[in-house]
């Protein structure tokens, strides 16, 4: 019986998606890209859970919600660009691995970011996965007439702020550059889909925030799967980590299947942000939480000794 081998070709026409597209499911890549971020998310919530620990609690909050705005961010821009435009072709894989290798070096620069508020590390992964970004818009605005000056527009935006995370490194993170610069990458969407929206598909997009953001959940499963199994956990601690698990589940379907879906990269696209942030605090405080009560525990057993 012969069998017919069909070649993948090295390139496609880089054509904008049909949002009414049928079917359209997240990639096995896509998953695996998701995966290499879930590490550096577990590196932000295990350093809060110390800082917890060490009972400085004023600093670690910011510094996580810092480090996580980074991860976060950075898996934003490359989903919804793949939502719009992903044709699986070879140079799109091979500028996914690209991005992968910067949310890698982004999560090795993780401890560093919150310990010190050095986000060095953290940056040149940015520096990477910036430039895998702008090889794809440069490529869609080459292959998507109607929606070039989109494309174009967030390949800007996405250079100009690189050039002012470099004036931040230069004032060695100075924490009101870094609000500012917050501030300009929440903004380029905005501007850059006045010109023309992309076509990113509504089913896609959320089923991409509700299945990052059940990933992000396995840490706080994982956390009260240990809580509950010790025994010197209490009763209290035992309900309060399963509570924290069952609210996180009820916001992580609440983003993906709710009311209203997400509506486009406008601020209602950027809210799943609190859905996505709260498994890995929460992570962090049903340890801490667990820490304290084997503590409180062992002193009373030393009591009654």
């Amino acid at each position: 019986m012969n069998q017919r081998t069909v070649k993948r070709p090295l390139r496609w026409p880089m054509v904008a998606r049909r949002r009414d597209e049928e079917h359209r499911t997240s990639t096995p890549l896509e998953l695996f890209f998701d995966l290499c971020f879930v590490v550096a998310i577990a590196q932000a919530s295990d350093r809060l859970h110390h800082a917890l620990v060490s009972q400085h609690f004023k600093h670690p909050i910011t510094q996580f919600l810092l480090v996580f705005f980074a991860i976060w961010w950075a898996w934003m821009n490359y989903t919804w660009f793949a939502s719009a435009y992903d044709n699986d072709d070879v140079v799109f894989r091979l500028l996914t691995f690209v991005e992968i290798a910067g949310a890698l070096v982004i999560a090795a620069g993780v401890p560093r970011a919150f310990d010190r508020l050095d986000f060095d590390v953290i940056y040149v992964g940015y520096l990477v996965m910036r430039a895998g970004l702008t090889a794809l818009w440069l490529r869609a605005a080459s292959h998507d007439p109607p929606r070039r000056r989109t494309a174009l527009r967030f390949a800007a935006g996405v250079t100009l702020c690189m050039v002012g995370w470099t004036v931040v490194f230069l004032l060695d993170w100075a924490l009101w550059a870094f609000a500012i610069m917050v501030i300009a990458e929440l903004a380029v969407p905005m501007w850059a889909e006045r010109a023309e929206p992309t076509t990113w598909h509504p089913h896609h997009i959320s089923e991409r925030y509700g299945l990052f953001t059940l990933i992000v959940l396995g840490e706080a499963v994982a956390s009260a799967s240990v809580a509950v199994r010790r025994p010197e956990v209490s009763i209290e601690y035992s309900i309060f980590s399963r509570s924290a698990v069952s609210t996180n589940s009820s916001n992580t379907f609440g983003a993906s299947v709710g009311p209203r879906p997400i509506t486009g990269p406008e601020p209602s696209g950027w809210l799943p942000f609190s859905f996505s942030s709260t498994p890995g605090a929460s992570a962090s405080a049903i340890h801490f939480g667990r820490r304290c009560t084997s503590t409180d525990a062992g002193r009373s057993g030393a009591k009654r000794r």
